[in-house]
């Protein structure tokens, strides 16, 4: 039992009042004079003894109605758990394993509860225990099984769960009245969960959400690094850029600190509250090759999210083989790949000479109208594509004398407009697109080849659905038109050299992924199908598998941070820095949930919930007064 208000303990003794009071009127007794006992009413025995018990209850009641009175101003709070003990039910215990939670040692807090919740259990009941992170959810098990198990976890770093897909498969099997507790640290990131999982659950379910939050912190995280410049170009001088964000609501000054295997860079920032910038170091980089490191934040008080890790390349000249039906068609092209600041080195052979080249020697692949091109040259650029980890840039308008391309696309002939058409479908989600708004639809259309494909999806389509771009499971780029004013004015648009770019630079391997985050698995193309793998938790070898004629190799063990090289290829891994935005959830967050929220306090042990008495003790006050106007009727 404790209480809120204990300074009202010193107005108690007034409740002695109506007794005081009492106790004064006996000791002040009158003495009546009577001249004859003739005019007294005879009263029975029994009339007397009544009188005396209502004196006494009148006395009793307003005493009592004194003393809870007062005593419910002292707010008493009553030690109780909110769990009915012992009975059989199906439970599902949800325990946050983000690295939120290695605020102040909240993950402990978290197994505790959890564990003494298992203790309270019925043995015959049933568990599932789900972590969010994703990383495990048991099917049901009993509660010393599951208790068992929960000994053995620590944090991870793996970005939260958006739903409760996992859990709501096994919700069906639940043989028992079905009850939820998800202990947290009340986080806003964990917002998405609830309401999805809530979705899932029973209308009738009661849901536990048991508070682990610690005090707030001041905590600073690194979002982004990149260059400062969009694109690292050879010979010019690049700096890296890191995005700083100010998750506390109070200003700070924090210190960033730029490791790079040959340099270190450091820099002050001062960011108001919730503020995010973008910080430019001083060094410059000037020679192309690949630069891996991390960015690091001292002066915050939240240590887990201080750290990012990077891989940036600077290029150097991108090997281009430009191969051409007519020459008079790759004009434009060769003028946009061949300026002096151009990160291509282009070499440029009529379709003849394609059989005394080494492939191998060059990035990327760009066939132009190639319609006499034989079976023995088709043979080979397959054999570059699929088993040498090349790319092809395939611009057509007339059809194959041959159906070399029938495995991806069947030709119809080719079609000149009266007018012209623009791009109206845009696939602004892939990378080569992503950065072009409606610029992209203006370019007109004169004249295009018709196809209709089988292994390639659109990325660009004309009015009415025409395929434009399409791109194949493989490396591979088909155009239907050519870059020439007679076919379309697309060369005469400021977005022509940026999308020309950009495409080689995606078919080059320099749009690949660089970054992901912990969890996530990185997908690789081999030439061998053995790979080297090296991690910040060791080094070990894999096998990839032959997947539409080129060898793959996923790599789902991305449990921390930091560099991971998967064959000759380097990617940074990071911690998802929203989940270092600690600002908590409120009460209005979940109150359109569609099952019963209870929130309790996390760090309280369970035998020791409280439960406020001060209703309880108002009621009992007013019955007393209720009963003391009875008797006075």
């Amino acid at each position: 039992m404790s209480f809120l208000n204990p300074f009202f303990f010193y107005l108690l003794p007034l409740s002695s009042l109506p007794i005081i009071i009492h106790l004064l009127h006996r000791m002040r007794r009158k003495r009546i004079f009577f001249s004859s006992l003739f005019f007294l009413r005879e009263t029975k025995r029994e009339r007397f003894a009544w009188l005396k018990i209502r004196e006494f209850l009148l006395l009793f009641f307003r005493t009592a109605f004194l003393f809870f009175l007062l005593l419910s101003l002292t707010k008493p709070q009553c030690e109780k758990s909110p769990l009915r003990i012992k009975a059989e039910k199906s439970v599902i215990i949800i325990l946050d394993d983000t690295y939120s939670m290695m605020n102040q040692g909240i993950f402990s807090a978290a197994k505790e509860r959890a564990e003494e919740l298992l203790s309270n259990l019925h043995p015959n009941s049933e568990v599932i225990l789900s972590l969010l992170s994703g990383r495990f959810t048991s099917s049901f098990l009993p509660p010393e099984s599951v208790r068992k198990i929960i000994d053995t976890l620590t944090c991870s770093y793996l970005t939260p769960l958006r739903s409760g897909a996992g859990i709501g498969e096994k919700i069906a099997t639940a043989q028992y009245p079905l009850e939820v507790y998800f202990f947290t640290d009340f986080q806003r990131n964990c917002l998405k969960f609830l309401t999805e999982l809530t979705k899932l659950l029973p209308r009738n379910t009661n849901l536990f959400l048991f508070d682990l939050g610690g005090k707030p912190v001041k905590n600073f995280g690194i979002t982004a690094v990149s260059w400062q410049e969009r694109l690292a170009l050879p010979g010019e001088a690049n700096r890296i850029a890191a995005r700083v964000k100010n998750y506390s609501e109070e200003e700070g000054v924090v210190n960033l600190i730029l490791s790079e295997k040959r340099i270190k860079d450091s820099s002050f920032v001062n960011l108001k509250a919730r503020e995010e910038k973008e910080i430019v170091f001083a060094t410059e980089f000037r020679d192309p090759g690949d630069y891996s490191g991390k960015v690091e934040i001292t002066g915050d008080s939240f240590l887990p999210d201080n750290s990012r890790f990077f891989h940036l390349q600077k290029l150097a000249k991108i090997p281009i083989l430009l191969i051409y039906q007519q020459e008079k068609d790759i004009s434009f092209l060769r003028k946009a790949l061949s300026t002096s600041l151009s990160p291509f080195a282009v070499t440029t052979l009529p379709l003849s000479g394609i059989r005394g080249v080494n492939l191998s020697g060059y990035s990327v692949l760009v066939l132009v109208d190639p319609i006499n091109l034989t079976y023995e040259d088709k043979e080979r650029i397959l054999r570059y594509l699929r088993k040498e980890n090349g790319s092809i840039f395939l611009i057509l308008f007339s059809p194959p004398k041959a159906p070399l391309w029938e495995e991806y696309f069947t030709c119809e002939g080719n079609k000149k407009e009266e007018g012209f058409l623009r791009i109206e479908m845009v696939d602004t989600l892939h990378p080569i697109l992503s950065i072009f708004k409606e610029e992209i639809r203006k370019p007109k259309i004169f004249s295009y080849s018709l196809i209709n494909p089988k292994r390639l999806r659109p990325l660009l389509s004309l009015t009415g659905g025409i395929p434009f771009l399409l791109e194949g499971e493989e490396r591979i780029l088909v155009l239907t038109t050519i870059f020439h004013p007679d076919f379309t004015d697309f060369v005469y648009k400021g977005i022509f050299i940026p999308f020309l770019y950009r495409s080689l630079f995606y078919l080059a391997g320099f749009e690949q992924k660089r970054e992901y985050f912990c969890g996530e698995t990185i997908k690789v193309f081999l030439r061998d199908p053995v790979v080297s793998v090296k991690t910040p938790f060791g080094i070990f070898s894999g096998e990839g598998k032959i997947k539409e004629g080129r060898i793959e190799y996923d790599f789902s063990q991305t449990s921390l941070p930091g560099i991971y090289e998967i064959g000759g290829e380097v990617f940074a891994v990071n911690l998802d820095p929203e989940e270092g935005d600690l600002s908590r959830l409120e009460g209005k967050d979940w109150e359109n949930l569609p099952v019963k929220v209870k929130r309790e306090d996390g760090f309280r042990p369970l035998n020791q919930r409280r439960v406020d008495l001060t209703p309880i003790l108002f009621y009992i006050a007013f019955i007393s007064l209720f009963f003391e106007f009875l008797l006075l009727i």
